[in-house]
């Protein structure tokens, strides 16, 4: 089965959209593409908010994929990143990023993308 799922969020003055590419097999979800499109104001540097929308990609898959946090004799278990499972290189999806600045405000790019439209799809 494959599927496709789309959401699209204004967030801190900025639109912010996008769909993956997904599919279940005996349960195990797999992402197989991500398009995301965002506007993040005025661009400097293309290249800098390409990699950090693909950076938020990372945090949000995993939060999505291996967000558990377990609790053993009233503490939690994750402490620190060597005991939190973050997406590996070679399990993240195919990602496009649209950069579509409309020139409108000065702000950023990053965690948004994550979070608000891309956790849904």
């Amino acid at each position: 089965m494959l599927g496709c799922r789309y959401a699209q969020r204004l967030c801190q003055l900025f639109l912010e959209a996008a769909a993956a590419e997904v599919s279940v097999t005996r349960g195990r979800l797999k992402i197989h593409r991500i398009v995301a499109a965002t506007d993040p104001g005025h661009v400097v540097n293309p290249q800098q908010v390409d990699a950090q929308v693909d950076d938020s990609f990372v945090y949000g898959l995993s939060a999505l994929l291996f967000g558990e946090r377990t609790v053993k004799d009233g503490r939690i278990e994750q402490q620190n990143f060597d005991t939190y499972n973050m997406m590996r290189p070679d399990e993240m999806p195919v990602a496009d990023v649209l950069i579509m600045p409309s020139g409108r405000f000065w702000g950023g790019v990053g965690e948004p993308t994550s979070r608000w439209p891309l956790l849904p799809c």
